[in-house]
């Protein structure tokens, strides 16, 4: 698994993160959630690897993970970051091929590989359009797919991959928020391990094994969505009165925000 270990990051004086732990485990799917500028991309771009750390420690199955070679790392874990911008006209084909370039695959698998990413991620005939005239949740899709295609499976041989999404779902509308999760979801259940940053608290509760909850750089609770999600750290963490409920037939808790009181 991914761990991270009492781990600070800091950018100049500033500090972004203090004495954070946690996981990212083979068939589980974690939840970070938090204000803006709480922490959580840090801490995301801090376990995959992306950013030195000051403090602590960050490893893959228990080996350093600097100490890992970049070929072996692309191969077990695909980043989809927070907004990917491209200078080039690149099609959505080629967009999504960045994938099988990262991860070394042999150039035989490439169209099928290819087309299974875009299926997934709904985008069956886009391969020749161009990435920048689509719309700001079909480029998320795309890039959703290039995360897809550089770990097409949840198991390889060099043991179980992973997935580190932020904010996979943002700019999506409905239908294809549930299905970015729904993916994310069948991966983890495949025995794979992903890490998603949401805003959507339900849907962080409908898909997610574990939150984990960002506030002010450190971690202010984790653990299944129905202990973690209450009112009193809900609202000491969002500053914002809530409502948590319970779906009847699913036992699911759901959010409900209340109107801020005037001053």
């Amino acid at each position: 698994m991914f761990e991270a270990r009492s781990i600070a990051v800091r950018y100049g004086r500033r500090t972004v993160l203090e004495g954070v732990s946690l996981d990212v485990a083979p068939g589980s799917l974690t939840a970070l959630v938090g204000c803006n500028g709480a922490g959580k991309t840090t801490l995301l771009r801090a376990l995959c690897g992306d950013i030195p750390i000051a403090a602590g420690a960050v490893a893959l199955d228990r080996q350093d993970l600097h100490a890992i070679a970049p070929e072996i790392l692309a191969r077990r874990r695909a980043v989809l970051p927070q907004a990917s911008r491209l200078a080039f006209p690149y099609t959505v084909y080629e967009v999504v091929r960045l994938g099988l370039i990262a991860a070394g695959a042999p150039r035989e698998t490439e169209g099928a590989r290819i087309a299974v990413a875009l299926a997934a991620a709904g985008l069956e005939g886009f391969g020749p359009r161009l990435y920048q005239e689509l719309s700001g949740g079909e480029q998320q899709r795309v890039n959703l797919a290039r995360v897809l295609c550089q770990v097409p499976e949840a198991v390889g041989g060099e043991g179980p991959r992973y997935l580190f999404l932020d904010e996979a779902t943002a700019g999506l509308d409905l239908r294809h928020q549930l299905a970015a999760l729904a993916t994310a979801r069948a991966f983890a259940d495949a025995g794979g391990g992903v890490l998603a940053i949401l805003h959507d608290l339900n849907l962080a509760a409908m898909f997610a094994d574990r939150i984990a909850v960002v506030h002010d750089g450190r971690l202010a609770g984790i653990g299944p969505p129905g202990e973690v999600l209450n009112d009193a750290l809900l609202h000491e963490v969002f500053g914002v009165p809530l409502q948590v409920g319970a779906v009847p037939q699913a036992a699911v808790p759901f959010v409900l925000p209340q109107t801020l009181a005037r001053k």
